[in-house]
C-alpha cells in the first residue's frame, strides 16, 4: 500500500512538471514598466539602459527601445540556453545600426546566443540588405540562415518573429507564418557568453528598434502553437504564466487566420467556427479602402494582385457581425 502511494505521487509530481515545462522558461513581457523576468524572477544585465515605449498596442511603457548604443542580457546559464527550444519575440524595427565589427550595415540583432568557438546557437536578426529578417544556426562550421522574403521589414512596424530548434534543424515563423527550415548542428554553448537582445556580444553589432513580449521555451513549439501564440499575442498581451492550448488562450484563439502573410497578393482568410465572412475590406496605411468583398465562405480566397507592394490592414467581418483586422504585407 505504501509503495502505491509512493508511485501515485511521484506520477502526480512529474505531470505536475510536464505541465509547466508547457510554458515558457524565461520570459519578459514589459507589462509592469520594469525589466523583469516573469518567470525566473531576476532582472537581466542592461548595457545603456534601453528606455521603456509604448507597446505595439500603444500602451505606454510597456515595451523596451534599443538606439544602436543599449543592450539588454537574460542570463548565461542553461535555464535561458535550451539544447532544443523555441524563441519568440516582438519587434519593431526602427533603423539599422552601423557599428559592428562582422556584417557591417546589414545585421543588426535582435536575440542571440552564442556556442563554443564563437558559432551561433541561435540568432534572430535583422538584415538591412532586401529589407528582411533571417534566422540564424551553426551547421557544421558554417552559418546556416533562413530569411524571411525581401521588404518584408518595414520600419515602424511590429512583426512577430519566432525560431524553433532542434539538435539537426531550425525554423523561421513570421506572424505565425512559416518561412523556412534549415539544418543545424548543435554546438556546445559558450558557458561565459550572454544571452543578449539588441546587441551582438562578439561582433559588437547592435539593434535599432522596439521589443517587446520575450520568451523562450525548452521545447519546440507545434505549427498550431506557433499560430495560437501568435493569434492570441496579437490580439492581446498575455501573461507568460500562460499555457498553450488552455482556456486562456482559447478564449483568444477563435479569430479568424489570414495567410499567407507576408503575401505575394494571394491570401485565404479560414474561419475557425466554420462562419462565412459578411464583409472583407482592405486599407491602405492612409485609412483609404482599396478593396471589398461581401458574401464569402468561411474558407475564403482574396486576390490582391493588383495592389501595389506594401503594408495594408485587412478586415475580417464575419456572418456575427464580429470583427478581427490584420496587418499585411504585400511583396513584389
Amino acid at each position: 500500500m505504501k509503495n502505491r502511494i509512493i508511485i501515485a505521487c511521484l506520477l502526480l509530481l512529474t505531470s505536475c512538471l510536464l505541465a509547466q515545462s508547457q510554458g515558457p522558461v524565461s520570459c519578459y513581457s514589459f507589462d509592469q514598466g520594469a525589466f523583469w523576468d516573469d518567470v525566473l524572477q531576476r532582472a537581466p544585465l542592461v548595457n545603456g539602459l534601453p528606455g521603456l515605449c509604448s507597446d505595439r498596442f500603444g500602451q505606454p511603457n510597456k515595451a523596451i527601445s534599443f538606439d544602436c548604443n543599449k543592450a539588454m542580457a537574460i542570463g548565461d546559464d542553461s535555464l535561458v540556453k535550451p539544447r532544443v527550444g523555441t524563441v519568440s519575440v516582438w519587434v519593431n524595427v526602427l533603423d539599422f545600426c552601423s557599428n559592428g565589427q562582422s556584417y557591417p550595415y546589414y545585421h543588426n540583432p535582435i536575440i542571440q546566443a552564442y556556442g563554443a568557438s564563437g558559432y551561433r546557437n541561435f540568432e534572430l536578426s535583422f538584415v538591412r540588405s532586401n529589407m528582411r529578417f533571417s534566422a540564424k544556426s551553426a551547421y557544421s562550421i558554417n552559418v546556416s540562415t533562413i530569411f524571411s522574403p525581401d521588404n518584408s521589414v518595414v520600419y515602424g512596424q511590429w512583426n512577430h518573429l519566432l525560431m524553433t530548434f532542434k539538435t539537426d534543424s531550425f525554423s523561421l515563423y513570421m506572424n505565425g507564418v512559416l518561412i523556412g527550415t534549415g539544418d543545424r548542428f548543435l554546438w556546445p554553448y559558450d558557458a561565459s557568453e550572454q544571452v543578449a537582445v539588441g546587441f551582438a556580444t562578439q561582433t559588437r553589432n547592435s539593434f535599432n528598434g522596439q521589443v517587446d513580449d520575450v520568451r523562450i521555451y525548452d521545447r519546440v513549439l507545434s505549427a498550431s502553437e506557433v499560430q495560437q501564440l501568435y493569434q492570441a499575442s496579437a490580439a492581446s498581451s498575455i501573461s507568460c504564466s500562460a499555457v498553450l492550448g488552455t482556456e486562456e488562450l482559447a478564449s483568444k484563439d477563435g479569430l479568424p487566420t489570414l495567410m499567407p502573410n507576408p503575401t505575394n497578393g494571394y491570401l485565404v482568410a479560414l474561419h475557425p467556427s466554420g462562419l462565412g465572412f459578411g464583409q472583407v475590406s482592405v486599407f491602405d496605411m492612409m485609412g483609404r479602402m482599396v478593396y471589398s468583398a461581401y458574401n464569402l465562405p468561411s474558407r475564403a480566397e482574396l486576390s490582391l494582385t493588383e495592389l501595389p507592394a506594401g503594408t495594408y490592414i485587412v478586415s475580417l467581418e464575419d456572418e456575427e457581425g464580429k470583427v478581427s483586422r490584420h496587418k499585411v504585407l504585400i511583396t513584389e
